[in-house]
């Protein structure tokens, strides 16, 4: 196995070369056989100049063996951004005229407990300077990259590996929803803390309406007036800390196999778009997140980075049977998937509480559709097997008691089509 591994690594021709190799040792043949002067000649020819491009491809290779090509990975990238690259410095030292360096990225990245998906990407340059590469990964989670250098000649013949495979891991962030994100008619928080305004509270500006604003504070008129919602505030600055209860369910009742990783996939972009979106209106918001993992408090921006960086190794499990205690608010926002068929439990345990419900679903006839792309054209893809497989998972199909008195649950739900 090694020495096969080592043959094909070594192998010095590409698929073109390979072919005019195979035609120029049979043309010998056939010449030699016959006689024949000139099919001689052209194979000879055709074999030298092979040679001829596969030493100085080797001379090329033997030069930059020493000089170590830097490959420097960023610590994460957002799913799906197209702006993220990896860089790979070279030296001051160019390849000959009609030879140049290609950088191969073959990237493995595990979306699911047992489901990945792969990428490759290859570029060219003189060695020269720095060469970037398109870092695209279309679904969070984590990413192994491992990067090859290789010197090729211009006519696409013959190929010489040098150095080492580079091997880096990276983190893949959920990325943020494209287009409209669904309205947020949220009410109350948690006041934790306020301070009184001075003589000028008769005084107000209106911004737009942000989560947990009271529903005192609204301006109806204004609003009526428009499609937007506004919220009336002081000029001077007042300083409030409102706390939102959130729970993340990543739970199924198996695992493997599907689509349902988008779907995962999916309500972490939604999260993620929801904390951010507030968090940059509101700093002082406060977030108390349960997860499958256990529970995670985010005060700071610098907080919400970390927790997306965490969002990558969450994958479906199991539910815990853990909640928010009864009690700690008076609303609840839960984040989940249509594999979820413990939800009743979850709705039941809050039935307390003002729920607002964040869900995916299945497409339906003449719905409204988030459309998943899984292809992009920036890279070849391609799924393993567990991805491919026809989704057998159990999923949800009446989850919420709506008949029970007094339970209050706003729904709503993304319909994603996965393509």
């Amino acid at each position: 196995m090694k020495f096969i591994s080592a043959f094909i690594y070594y192998f010095p021709f590409t698929p073109g070369g390979t072919a005019l190799f195979g035609v120029s040792v049979y043309l010998l043949g056939l010449g030699y056989g016959q006689k024949n002067f000139i099919t001689l000649f052209l194979s000879v020819s055709a074999l030298g100049f092979l040679a001829g491009l596969y030493i100085l491809g080797r001379i090329q290779a033997l030069k930059f063996e020493s000089k170590n090509l830097a490959w420097k990975v960023p610590p994460y990238v957002y799913a799906g951004k197209k702006s993220a690259d990896l860089e790979v410095s070279g030296d001051s030292k160019k390849a000959f005229l009609f030879y140049r360096i290609h950088l191969s990225l073959s990237v493995r990245a595990k979306i699911d407990t047992a489901a990945y998906l792969r990428l490759y990407r290859e570029e060219a340059f003189t060695g020269e300077g720095a060469q970037s590469i398109p870092l695209t990964i279309p679904v969070s989670g984590r990413a192994e990259l491992k990067g090859r250098s290789k010197i090729c000649d211009i006519f696409g013949m013959t190929r010489n590996r040098f150095g080492k495979t580079v091997i880096h891991k990276t983190g893949v962030l959920p990325g943020f929803l494209q287009g409209k994100v669904p309205d947020l008619l949220i009410e109350g928080g948690v006041d934790t803390k306020s301070k009184r305004k001075d003589s000028d509270e008769d005084k107000y500006y209106m911004r737009d309406y942000i989560p947990g604003d009271r529903l005192r504070d609204i301006n109806w008129k204004a609003s009526s007036r428009s499609s937007d919602i506004f919220t009336r505030i002081s000029p001077i600055s007042q300083e409030k800390s409102r706390t939102l209860y959130i729970d993340f369910r990543h739970f199924a009742e198996n695992t493997g196999g599907g689509r349902r990783a988008y779907h995962l996939d999916y309500i972490k972009r939604w999260l993620f778009t929801f904390l951010w979106t507030i968090k940059q209106a509101e700093p002082s918001f406060t977030f108390d997140i349960l997860t499958g993992k256990g529970r995670t408090i985010v005060h700071e921006e610098e907080e919400l980075i970390r927790l997306a960086y965490s969002l990558g190794d969450i994958f479906y499990q199991q539910d815990p049977g853990i909640f928010h205690q009864s009690g700690e608010s008076s609303e609840i926002y839960i984040f989940t998937t249509p594999y979820d068929t413990a939800l009743y439990r979850a709705v039941t345990e809050y039935s307390d509480m003002h729920i607002h419900l964040f869900s995916t679903s299945f497409p339906g006839k003449g719905s409204e559709e988030e459309a998943v792309r899984i292809f992009h054209n920036d890279y070849p893809l391609l799924p393993s097997r567990e991805l491919m497989k026809r989704d057998k998972n159990s999923y949800r199909k009446n989850p919420l008691p709506q008949s029970r008195p007094g339970l209050q649950v706003r729904e709503q739900q993304i319909r994603v089509r996965v393509f």
